[in-house]
């Protein structure tokens, strides 16, 4: 135990001296590699710009076909109602309460 301890007291500064090498290496990658890395990440967010046009258009396109389906669903209500008023099966009033009920109720 008493030999480690001397082994890490006298290897420390060495290790040290290590550490603050490779930071000073890294800041000077850091400034000279600076296009490369820039290179790399402006090609990682093209990537993940592609896949964002993906999934937006997904979305998109998910999120207009449901309102699509809603707004024939109101298209039809409004046609059916209408239909029922011309042909004296009910009245207006209840037809229009009726839509709102079917359209609230599909909420």
């Amino acid at each position: 135990m008493l030999i480690a301890f001397d082994l890490i007291g006298i290897t420390s500064p060495l290790i040290v001296c290590a550490l603050q090498t490779i930071a000073q290496i890294r800041v000077v990658l850091a400034f000279v590699g600076e296009s490369r890395a820039l290179q790399a990440y402006s090609s990682a967010l093209r990537v993940a710009q592609k896949i964002g046009y993906k999934t937006g258009f997904a979305k998109g396109m998910g999120l207009g076909a449901t309102y699509f389906v809603v707004f024939c669903c109101y298209a039809l209500l409004l046609w059916y109602g209408g239909y029922l008023v011309r042909h004296h099966a009910t009245n207006g009033g209840l037809a229009i309460a009726t839509m709102f009920a079917v359209m609230i109720g599909g909420l």
